[in-house]
């Protein structure tokens, strides 16, 4: 059954929202399962005989070292706002806990997992890309949001053309989930020793990077150019073996990418019943992208009515400007109000966390981010604003005592697998996967200033641990 399940994963993290299961609401948080959060409990449960044989191989103090930030994140509970939530999300972490520290005993007994595990994760993705453009399609012919599932400020009323979020709650998301699959089929592209798999994989990697674009994140974006930048100059630098292909290739791949991703908003715009065409939604695009800084609009901006929100304009908190014509999008280019209030935010959670020497110390309570920042300032709206950044999330919620235990549960965790299996005179091949895989952690810990919380970003919290016990799994195959 775990096998099975550790199979399903890469495929049921693309559902990080849908199809999802309300289960009510309180003051300060929507109550809500997801196949990915059900998946995690399910697979905590059957892995606990394995987390017991690997804390008793660890020990009584690197067990304790190892448990050190959830047994902080109980504590929390008696200073928190917001007890449900700090439960609840503790009781997340502890499954997440588990399921990395009993990857490699999952390994060891299946190694057929090697392979099938990053071939999952590549069909998955291709399988969710298609539904992307799909769900464009359907939008720009007249679909209802019920069928193509997407977010309200998804579809091609925002900006003239949509952009796709996929299964997940955002756009912001499912760029997020395609950053992974991305980063290893340039690492297949890059290490393919035969033309015909070059040519396969270069047809995919560039059908992945062509969708992440059409998705329009900014934060995905942003992320995966940082990392490929770091990769290139990695490669470079390690002056890989001539049967590699040549890095700054890379260059072209995602240049085109984005031109034909660009191409494709304007065609959907074009399609779309909107004022819009291929020239104004290709601009628009632009301008948003960089953050309107490059403006190719020929007409000045169209004001809109819509008030700050909490999201990008993709989400269905985006506020719709009704004072438009119909057929008038309500975007003319960049939200600059979407950017603003993402600032403002973290400034108002900054401000609680420095409120008092205690509060610096050991945080709000985990969890209760919202009804602390709503005590500081009331204009929010509601206790369940959420910080849009998780690192200042977190600092909020669980102080610099939180920092500092986290940070040391993480190395424990990794120094754990990396004993298991040391990664040192690793061949060339190896060290290319390990470069890869820093550049994908680089892009998740980017990715992670652009929104907060666990439920819809699981894959951030298992898929790098997952790489790095493959990597050494891998590695003590051919050392043995």
């Amino acid at each position: 059954m775990q096998l099975k399940l550790l199979l399903s994963l890469p495929f049921l993290l693309f559902f990080s929202y849908h199809p999802i299961i309300p289960l009510g609401s309180t003051e300060n948080m929507n109550l809500e399962l997801s196949l990915p959060l059900l998946w995690l409990a399910l697979y905590t449960v059957l892995s606990l005989p394995d987390m017991l044989s690997f804390l008793q191989h660890l020990g009584f103090k690197k067990s304790l070292v190892l448990a050190a930030f959830p047994l902080y994140l109980a504590t929390s509970l008696l200073w928190s706002d917001n007890p449900l939530r700090t439960a609840l999300t503790a009781g997340i972490i502890v499954c997440l806990i588990i399921s990395v520290c009993t990857f490699p005993a999952m390994l060891k007994k299946h190694p057929s997992l090697r392979r099938k595990l990053p071939n999952s994760l590549l069909l998955s993705a291709v399988l969710i890309s298609i539904f992307c453009w799909v769900q464009c399609l359907l939008d720009v012919l007249g679909a209802p949001r019920e069928v193509t599932l997407l977010c309200q400020g998804c579809t091609y009323q925002s900006f003239g053309f949509p952009h796709p979020n996929g299964f997940a709650i955002e756009p912001q998301f499912m760029g997020s989930l395609l950053l992974a699959p991305i980063a290893l089929s340039f690492y297949y592209l890059f290490t393919a020793e035969q033309s015909s798999s070059r040519n396969r994989y270069l047809l995919l990697t560039f059908f992945l990077t062509t969708t992440l674009f059409l998705v329009f994140s900014r934060g995905a974006i942003y992320s995966f150019l940082a990392a490929a930048v770091v990769v290139i100059a990695a490669l470079i630098i390690k002056k890989s073996s001539s049967s590699l292909v040549k890095p700054l290739l890379a260059l072209p791949i995602i240049l085109v990418a984005f031109l034909t991703a660009l191409a494709a908003q304007g065609l959907l715009a074009q399609i779309a019943p909107t004022s819009d065409n291929f020239t104004t939604a290709v601009a628009k695009s632009v301008h948003q992208l960089s953050l309107g800084k490059i403006d190719f609009r020929q007409s000045s901006p169209v004001t809109t009515d819509a008030q700050p929100s909490t999201a990008e304009p993709n989400s269905d908190t985006t506020p719709v400007n009704t004072s438009e014509p119909a057929n008038t999008p309500h975007f003319s280019g960049y939200v600059a109000e979407s950017t603003d209030y993402r600032l403002s935010l973290n400034e108002i959670a900054l401000e609680t966390w420095t409120k008092d020497s205690g509060t610096i110390l050991t945080g709000v309570g985990l969890g209760a981010a919202g009804p602390a920042m709503y005590r500081t300032e009331s204009s929010l709206g509601s206790p369940k604003e959420i910080v849009q950044n998780e690192y200042i999330s977190l600092i909020l919620e669980t102080g610099l005592f939180g920092i500092f235990f986290l940070i040391l549960t993480i190395v424990a965790i990794f120094v754990s697998i990396k004993n298991s299996s040391p990664l040192d005179k690793t061949p060339t091949k190896t060290r290319t996967e390990r470069i890869f895989l820093a550049a994908l952690t680089l892009a998740f810990l980017l990715a992670l200033n652009f929104f907060s919380g666990l439920p819809n970003a699981l894959h951030i919290y298992l898929l790098v641990p997952l790489g790095f016990v493959l990597i050494a799994a891998k590695h003590q195959s051919v050392v043995n």
